[in-house]
């Protein structure tokens, strides 16, 4: 995760995996046409509100890319320090966590 900011990228990716699977109901769309689904390259970038901004980076379908959007829109980083942009290979599961 190549970082350039001043985020804590422990504590980021903890709070990012707090709340991927919000993103569950995007894995079916993404396989309409990208059938090895298991993994997305995206920027996150995290303002002074704590907001996480999601910039993808690995190429999907226009529908699974809205989905995408929406399911990331109310991502914070509650508990990283510093802002700033890193990259983070998020892994997909289309089962939801038990």
């Amino acid at each position: 995760m190549p970082i350039d900011s001043s985020i804590d990228k422990d504590r980021l990716l903890a709070d990012i995996g707090k709340q991927v699977t919000s993103l569950t109901k995007c894995v079916a769309l993404i396989r309409k046409t990208d059938s090895v689904v298991g993994s997305l390259n995206v920027e996150a970038n995290v303002g002074k509100d704590k907001k996480i901004k999601l910039t993808l980076r690995s190429p999907v379908n226009p529908e699974a890319e809205k989905c995408i959007a929406d399911g990331t829109k109310k991502w914070t980083a509650e508990t990283a320090t510093g802002t700033g942009r890193a990259m983070v290979l998020l892994v997909l599961d289309d089962k939801p966590a038990m």
